[in-house]
């Protein structure tokens, strides 16, 4: 199987911001558009951390969604 021509790479952080009255886990999320292709998941792990930090929030999740042409 061949593989897909990169188009699009975007990297989603999510954030726990913090729990609502009944305790449970409040989280936002932020899209980062124009993502380069070869970057490692190590290396966005780490953007992700560092973006975190700026931001004084947690990182609960780190999505690479990735648009191919096949």
């Amino acid at each position: 199987m061949n593989e897909g021509i990169f188009k699009e790479g975007s990297l989603v952080v999510t954030f726990l911001m913090g729990h609502n009255e009944f305790d449970e886990p409040v989280y936002t999320s932020r899209t980062f558009r124009n993502l380069n292709g070869t970057a490692t998941a190590a290396e966005l792990t780490a953007t992700a951390g560092a973006i975190g930090n700026l931001l004084g929030l947690t990182v609960a999740r780190v999505e690479r969604i990735v648009k191919e042409e096949v």
